[in-house]
């Protein structure tokens, strides 16, 4: 019989990570791109960032939880706002989720970006990320006028009274 071991660990190619856990070549958004993109675009625009992110380093079951996550915390906002009385109050309400959500989001990814990137790396440019904030806030409106229309055409809402 052969020089057989069966204790003798299976030869395995076993692919060393690069600099404790980093991914090279993977370009991020900054933590400020993502803070921007939550004030001018809401939480769905800071969560799309992040997501963006998480699939950048391969990781795309948590960018799917973001995303879900981040479509919840904008209906909620929306909800609150269309079922909660308004006035000054309620304004300081959906101003105070904007903030506390923009610092958890921005807190959340800090250490995702710091744990994944090497010191070097060349993150994605915050003019993208406002970019994609707008366009994230265009679709948000666009789909909230849409809804209204579509309320108003089908006696769900009243119309608006002639004069």
């Amino acid at each position: 019989m052969e020089d057989l071991n069966p204790y003798q660990p299976p030869a395995a190619s076993l692919r060393e990570p690069s600099s404790a856990g980093t991914v090279p070549g993977a370009r991020l958004f900054k933590v400020s791109g993502i803070g921007l993109a939550t004030f001018i675009g809401t939480v769905l625009a800071g969560g799309v960032l992040i997501a963006i992110n998480y699939r950048a380093v391969d990781r795309p079951a948590l960018a799917r939880r973001v995303l879900w996550g981040s479509l919840a915390a904008i209906a909620l906002v929306i909800a609150s706002s269309i079922f909660l009385p308004g006035g000054w109050v309620m304004d300081l309400g959906v101003l105070a989720l904007q903030v506390v959500s923009m610092m958890a989001l921005a807190r959340w990814q800090r250490g995702t970006i710091a744990v994944l990137l090497p010191d070097d790396h060349e993150p994605r440019s915050n003019w993208m990320a406002f970019g994609i904030s707008l366009l994230v806030l265009m679709g948000l409106f666009g789909s909230i006028l849409l809804l209204m229309f579509l309320a108003i055409a089908t006696g769900v809402l009243p119309s608006f009274p002639d004069g």
